[in-house]
């Protein structure tokens, strides 16, 4: 049960806080007056507008001829014990306020036809803290500092050699992007991408917003099995004693089809119900292909492709991040007109302009000319 913060709490609150400046500066960030009852709402925000003006804060006989609100002078140092008291209630009275606020905003929304902005509204509200983490110590224990970085960073092969040896290793929380022209191999490079990731022993979700789930499957058979695609179906039972067999010395993948122009919000839905059902979350997202996702905000231009790329690549570099999943995610961008005249199409041929480049960790331009493809080759 949530605990009542009631009006002889929030007296209290201000009256320690008036006592002692330094209980005000360190919750001076999360401190809102809105969050208190009406008869002191007037108060508080006198209190932090005369500390933004003068510096420190009202002594009580202002704050009365002021507000004509009575508050108790305190003399004498507060106890540590309050310090702690108030700590732990004002971080707690200014998240629970917060999210009221929230839920009451989310309501009107829903009663106008609006959801849009919901999500983002109620995450706000649930970000309220006290900035009590005072940073990394750089000379304490730099070898248990570089170990944990180690572990979180540049600790995953792409399976692909050459590669790995320019690129190094990815690492999670990273957003790695592949870019070509219509037909140029994105979708065979992620799906190569997948399975190498997956013989690694990771677990990864596809996430196509193109192909149907079965016909990536049948890309993956060849890839896995080494069966060309044309003679997929003439080998049926060997695909299915191969990709029974390779299962059982990888990772796992699944493959999801979602509609194009769906949102990160859509991904991020389900990939909660992915950890529900499945009991763990994945180690890699693959999602084919960026372009074909919308933001999330609704009031975006969508013929405004610079601002639309960078916040669908905002937002699926947050899904992968720490805070959020905690993987790798990797996806693909159309290069746009002039990279079709280009023999090495560069950062500026990307479809909507750099924001997404800008955005990423790494950019990786897949090039297939009519003369590589004699050769066999693939160039990135």
């Amino acid at each position: 049960m949530s605990k009542k913060y009631d009006a002889d709490i929030q007296k209290t609150l201000i009256t320690l806080m008036l006592a002692d400046p330094d209980l005000y500066t360190r919750c001076s960030n999360i401190l809102n007056e809105h969050y208190f009852d009406k008869k002191f709402v007037k108060t508080v925000a006198f209190i932090k507008e005369y500390a933004d003006t003068y510096g420190g804060l009202p002594p009580v006989d202002i704050i009365k001829a002021e507000t004509k609100e009575d508050f108790e002078r305190l003399y004498g140092e507060v106890s540590e014990s309050s310090k702690s008291w108030f700590m732990e209630n004002i971080e707690g009275f200014c998240k629970v306020k917060a999210l009221e606020r929230a839920i009451i905003k989310c309501s009107d929304l829903i009663e106008n036809g609006g959801t849009g902005d919901i999500e983002k509204i109620i995450k706000e509200a649930t970000m309220i803290y006290l900035q009590q983490n005072m940073g990394l110590n750089y000379f304490e224990n730099p070898k248990e500092r570089l170990e944990r970085l180690k572990q979180m960073n540049g600790d995953i092969s792409s399976g692909w050699k050459s590669f790995d040896d320019v690129a190094y290793q990815l690492g999670r929380g990273e957003l790695i992007v592949f870019t070509a022209i219509s037909g140029g191999g994105k979708s065979v490079a992620l799906q190569n991408l997948t399975v190498n990731f997956a013989l690694r022993k990771m677990n990864v979700v596809y996430i196509t917003l193109e192909l149907a789930e079965e016909l990536v499957a049948k890309r993956l058979d060849a890839m896995i099995t080494g069966i060309s695609n044309v003679n997929i179906f003439k080998q049926i039972d060997t695909v299915d004693v191969q990709v029974k067999s390779a299962k059982h010395k990888s990772g796992n993948i699944f493959i999801k089809k979602m509609p194009s122009g769906s949102k990160p919000n859509d991904i991020k839905a389900y990939l909660r119900e992915f950890q529900i059902q499945n009991g763990f979350t994945p180690d890699a997202i693959v999602v084919d292909y960026m372009d074909l996702i919308h933001p999330n905000e609704r009031r975006v231009d969508l013929s405004n492709l610079f601002v639309k790329d960078k916040l669908v690549a905002e937002a699926l570099r947050d899904i992968g991040s720490p805070k959020e999943f905690n993987f790798i995610c990797v996806t693909a961008s159309q290069v746009n007109r002039s990279g079709y005249d280009s023999a090495t199409p560069g950062l500026n041929n990307m479809a909507g302009g750099i924001s997404k480049a800008n955005t990423a960790d790494l950019v990786v331009n897949i090039n297939n000319t009519a003369q590589l493809r004699e050769q066999g080759l693939i160039q990135f």
